[in-house]
C-alpha cells in the first residue's frame, strides 16, 4: 500500500509532518465500554461530518478552512494555528483534496476511513478522534478501495501492535522502531533519531505512553475493525489515556504500525 503525507505531498514520510509527541490538550469525554470491559471514548459527531468539511475544500479555501479537518498531531507545529509551516502544507493539502471525490465512510471505534477517488484512481483517507473526540484527518492512502473488504487469512495486523507495546513496556527502543511502518510520523528518519528521542517521547513523565503503560500493566489492545489494508485498535490505561493504534499493509503484505493517535494523555 503506498502512502501519501497529508500534510507534505506524495512520497514523504509522515515522520516530517510533525513531532512524535502526544497532543497536550486533554479532552473531557463520554465513553462506551466494549465487551471487553475497555473504555472507548465515543464521537462527538459522526465521520459523515468530516466528510462533508472535506466536501467543502477547494482552491479558494483559507489556510484555516484546509487545516480545520487535520489531526493537529500531523502538522508541522500542532499549536502553531496559521503559522507559515501550517499553511504551506495546508496549500499541499488542498492540492491533493481539492480533486477527491468521497463514495463512502466507514467508522471503527475511534478510527474511521473515508473511500473516494481523485483523478479516477482509489483514495482512501484515514482518521481517527482527536482530543476534543472530534474526527480528523491522519493519512491518504494510494490503495485499493477499502471499505466492505477483509483482511486477508495472512495478515495478522495484531502482532505489531503488540509487539510494539511490549517494546514501551521494556524501553527498548529498537525493538519498538522495527514495528513502526518507515513513513510513520513518529518513526522519524530512521532508528538513530528515533532512540535519540525515545525517552522523551515515551518514557519521561506520567503521560508518555511507555510510562503510561508501566503504570497499568493490565493494558492491552482492544480490536476495533479493519479492512483488507488498515486495521485500528484501542489502548486504554489506567489512570489516564486513550490512544488509536493504527496498523497498516506495507511492501508485500507485511504488517507494521502506522499511527498512535492520543485521544486522552
Amino acid at each position: 500500500m503506498r502512502r501519501i503525507c497529508i500534510v507534505a505531498g506524495i512520497a514523504v514520510a509522515l515522520a516530517g509532518c510533525g513531532g512524535g509527541g502526544d497532543a497536550s490538550t486533554v479532552a473531557s469525554t463520554t465513553s462506551t465500554p466494549d465487551t471487553a470491559g475497555t473504555t472507548i471514548p465515543d464521537p462527538a459527531q459522526p465521520i459523515t461530518e468530516l466528510v462533508s468539511a472535506i466536501e467543502k475544500l477547494d482552491a479558494h479555501s483559507s489556510c484555516e478552512q484546509a487545516l480545520e479537518p487535520v489531526n493537529p498531531i500531523v502538522i508541522p507545529e500542532p499549536d502553531g494555528g496559521d503559522s507559515l509551516r501550517n499553511c504551506r502544507s495546508a496549500a499541499t493539502l488542498l492540492g491533493i483534496l481539492r480533486d477527491f471525490e468521497p463514495t463512502d465512510s466507514a467508522e471503527f471505534g475511534t478510527g474511521a476511513l473515508i473511500d473516494g477517488t481523485s483523478g479516477g484512481d482509489p483514495v482512501t483517507l484515514t482518521a481517527a478522534l482527536d482530543v476534543t473526540r472530534s474526527f480528523k484527518l491522519t493519512g491518504i492512502s494510494l490503495s485499493r478501495v477499502q471499505i466492505g473488504t477483509e483482511p486477508s487469512a495472512e495478515a495478522d495486523f495484531e502482532a505489531p501492535a503488540a509487539s510494539f507495546l511490549k517494546a514501551l513496556r521494556d524501553g527498548d527502543c529498537k525493538a519498538a522502531h522495527s514495528e513502526l511502518a518507515s513513513f510513520s510520523r513518529i518513526a522519524y528518519a530512521d532508528e538513530k533519531e528515533f532512540c535519540s528521542i525515545f525517552d522523551d517521547n515515551f518514557m519521561t513523565g506520567p503521560e508518555g505512553l511507555g510510562a503510561r503503560l508501566r503504570a497499568d500493566p493490565d493494558a492491552d489492545l482492544v480490536d476495533l475493525g479493519g479492512t483488507h489494508d488498515e486495521h485500528f485498535y484501542g489502548l486504554a490505561t489506567a489512570p489516564a489515556g486513550y490512544r488509536t493504534i493504527m496498523v497498516g499493509t506495507v511492501g508485500h503484505g507485511d504488517t507494521l504500525v502506522s499511527e498512535v493517535v492520543p485521544v486522552e494523555r
